[in-house]
Order: C-alpha cells, then sequence, then structure tokens
C-alpha cells in the first residue's frame, strides 16, 4: 500500500499574565531575637512592618484570562536543640524540599481571584515569621526546657496562577519564585536566653522576584516532621 507523508504547522499565542514580585525584610531591630516571653527564637514578628519577610506580587490577567493567583512555599529545614537534660533533638528535612504546610494548603493562603477589563488585577501576598520554640524554663507536662536552639532554614515561594474557574479543567502554573532564609543560634545561661549569631535578609537588599515555569515539588509536608533524637 502506498504511504502518505502529512505535515501540519500550528502557531500558539500563550497568554500568560504580567506580573511584579518582590519582598521586604522585616524593620525589626535586632531583626532575630527572643520573643514571646523568652518562648521562642524568632525571625521578625507577625504584624504590618514586622513580619520576618513579606512576599508581595501585583498580578495582571491577559484578556480573557480570569483566574487566581496564589503562593506556594517550599522548606529546606534543619533545626537543632539541647534540652537542659543534655539530650540532642533535631528538627530536619535531611536537605529535601518540604511543603511549608498551613491550614489552606498546599496554598500559604487561601487564592484570590484575578478577573479581566477593571478588575484584572490582583495583589496576592505571603507574610512568615519563622521561629524555633524555647519551651518553658521547667519541663512541663511534656514539652521540654532546652538550653540551646539552632535554626538554618532555606525557603522557595512560588507564585501559582490558573486561568478559569474552579469548575474548569485546568492546572497550576508557576509564573515566578522568591527565594529566602534566615539562620541563627542561640543559648540560655543562667536562665537567661540570648541569641549568638544570626544571618537573615538584608532589608536594604532584599531577596527579589525570579521569572520562571518551574513547578514547585515535595516529597511531604513540613507537618509529616517531628522532632527526632541526634545522635
Amino acid at each position: 500500500m502506498g504511504a502518505h507523508e502529512r505535515s501540519v504547522d500550528v502557531d500558539f499565542t500563550v497568554a500568560r499574565p504580567t506580573f511584579t514580585l518582590g519582598s521586604t525584610s522585616t524593620n525589626l531591630n535586632p531583626a532575630i531575637d527572643i520573643r514571646g516571653g523568652n518562648t521562642r527564637l524568632e525571625f521578625g514578628e507577625p504584624g504590618i512592618q514586622t513580619d520576618g519577610i513579606k512576599i508581595e506580587a501585583v498580578v495582571t490577567a491577559p484578556a480573557a484570562g480570569a483566574g487566581k493567583v496564589g503562593f506556594i512555599q517550599l522548606v529546606m529545614a534543619d533545626r537543632r536543640e539541647t534540652l537542659d537534660n543534655n539530650d540532642n533533638r533535631k528538627w530536619t528535612t535531611d536537605e529535601d524540599w518540604v511543603l511549608d504546610d498551613s491550614a489552606t494548603a498546599p496554598f500559604y493562603f487561601a487564592p484570590i481571584a484575578v478577573g479581566v477589563g477593571f478588575e484584572n488585577r490582583a495583589f496576592p501576598y505571603l507574610a512568615d515569621s519563622p521561629y524555633n520554640p524555647l519551651g518553658p524554663a521547667a519541663e512541663v507536662a511534656g514539652n521540654p526546657a532546652r538550653k540551646a536552639s539552632s535554626a538554618s532554614d532555606s525557603f522557595i515561594a512560588y507564585l501559582m496562577y490558573r486561568p478559569g474557574t474552579d469548575e474548569d479543567d485546568c492546572i497550576w502554573v508557576t509564573l515566578g519564585i522568591v527565594e529566602w532564609y534566615w539562620e541563627a543560634d542561640a543559648t540560655k545561661v543562667n536562665n537567661v536566653w540570648g541569641v549568638n549569631n544570626a544571618d537573615y535578609p538584608d532589608p536594604l537588599a532584599p531577596p527579589p522576584g525570579q521569572n520562571t515555569h518551574l513547578l514547585p515539588y515535595w516529597s511531604q509536608r513540613i507537618t509529616a516532621i517531628g522532632w527526632q533524637a541526634d545522635d
């Protein structure tokens, strides 16, 4: 039988939202400190102008591109602590990216609508003030007292967009990312906590937004990780 060869040329126009994406670091001084009545080693503090980091975007939908936007955040965490009885513990993702869980998971905050016409702009944001719990002065109901604590966390916040409504067969895609971090260690001497070392995004040069199409991938949720013995 004779064979026929066919070819087809197809042009696609990708209607991708335009956006701006950036961050601000806390204006607290010191940015990382013992807070919450000696119960937290914390970067920033929840509140306007005081969050450890705030990531903000302005997303403009294309024509016929109404949908939703929101942030998904991944974290690579490494937390360590020494208890008053000299036991060492760790809370770590073992250099793996996991979902920074929340009540609206997988999104950090619930996605918001972006429309068309006069409503074609949306202003999603993410605010975070990560901390290590320092526990009580003495063990209370299984909550152990600590005498040393450290944190070294990296984060990637993904700005996500999905056209259509919840009933439409559409997928989420990435518009951009912001990468950020915090590191600190603290010790307790004579029942008084003090921060020894701290590193965090420079308020004068906060982490910028980056344009990317790469999707977030995580192995598990951060809430699935617990404190373990650190031998």
